[in-house]
């Protein structure tokens, strides 16, 4: 049973990079969590480190510790990094604590990469791919790539 649960991860993890490498590059959304870490390693495995990059929002609410580790886990390993801020109480309704505050705030970190990707151009000679994990209640995490347009 333990042999065939690893081959079935092994499978589903052979399956990740392959979907990765059809990018050919990407930049990796990376909280530093544990969905998004497996994404960065894997991308860095599947792309080269060359052809990927990690970029970190840091919010008022993201602990220092946290973007300490992002940082040190994206230095041992040989993969670019770059930190943008943005502030998620500027958005409409996140202060209030919604249930969909994650998602308040994930619009406006996606709005604030694609406007720091445009301003430092460097995703120009990749394809625009913005690789994150996405996770909703009671479900595992999913893979979602998005063109920045």
């Amino acid at each position: 049973m333990v042999l065939k649960k690893n081959m079935e991860t092994k499978e589903k993890y052979n399956n990740l990079l392959d979907r990765i490498r059809t990018y050919g590059s990407a930049a990796v959304a990376f909280s530093g969590g544990v969905d998004s870490t497996l994404l960065a390693y894997a991308a860095a495995e599947a792309l080269g480190r060359e052809n990927m990059f990690c970029v970190t929002a840091r919010a008022l609410s993201f602990p220092e510790r946290e973007l300490e580790e992002a940082k040190s886990f994206c230095g041992e390993h040989g993969i670019r990094h770059e930190v943008i801020d943005f502030d998620e109480l500027g958005v409409a309704g996140f202060a209030e604590n919604p249930p969909n505050r994650c998602y308040l705030a994930r619009g406006l970190c996606f709005r604030r990469l694609n406007h720091w990707r445009k301003r430092k151009g460097s995703m120009s000679s990749l394809k625009d791919r913005i690789l994150t994990t996405q996770a909703t209640t009671g479900r595992a995490c999913r893979l979602s790539a998005s063109s920045a347009s």
